[in-house]
């Protein structure tokens, strides 16, 4: 009798394991990351239609003059998505860098944050994070529904409005 049989070396057994292994953890965070992107809902559907749906005016300018000016915030909601509030980016450098939130205050001294509906507007003053003439994108914020709780979910940039300030 002959045992002449040849299996494949350890060193292949490994590389194919390893492979494997890399696969499969690739196709369950595939399937994890699209299972977590879908738990933000608005009106029972990815928030992301909605941000489709978002429609509003908005505007900034510098109010003052001197050292002591700082940029005031317009914004009018144009479409029947409420808007909760606003990302600021900076987009002078090249790269979008956020400058800060904006938030509407209800006009009483509870402080607390309005939002939006359709053909409402409001005005946030003292931003002294931009100049004249700066360039920066607003991102909308609408609330988005997580389980039973209503939590801030910011659009994706390219629902933006680039803004030069004047």
């Amino acid at each position: 009798m002959s045992f002449d049989k040849r299996g494949i070396s350890p060193v292949i057994a490994t590389v194919l394991l390893v492979g494997l292994a890399v696969i499969i953890a690739f196709v369950i965070f595939l399937w994890a990351k699209s299972t977590l992107a879908e738990q933000y809902l608005k009106f029972s559907e990815p928030v992301d239609r909605a941000c489709e749906l978002v429609n509003f005016d908005s505007e900034i300018f510098m109010d003052g003059t001197g050292s002591d000016a700082t940029a005031k915030f317009s914004v009018v909601n144009k479409g029947n998505i409420p808007l909760y509030g606003f990302k600021m980016y900076d987009k002078g450098s090249g790269s979008l860098k956020e400058i800060r939130e904006l938030q509407c205050r209800a006009n009483d001294d509870s402080g607390l944050t309005i939002t939006l509906g359709n053909g409402e507007s409001c005005t946030v003053s003292g931003i002294t994070e931009v100049e004249k003439n700066d360039v920066v994108l607003v991102v909308p914020q609408i609330l988005a529904e997580r389980g039973n709780q209503e939590v801030p979910y910011t659009c994706d940039k390219s629902f933006g409005d680039e803004l030069d300030v004047g």
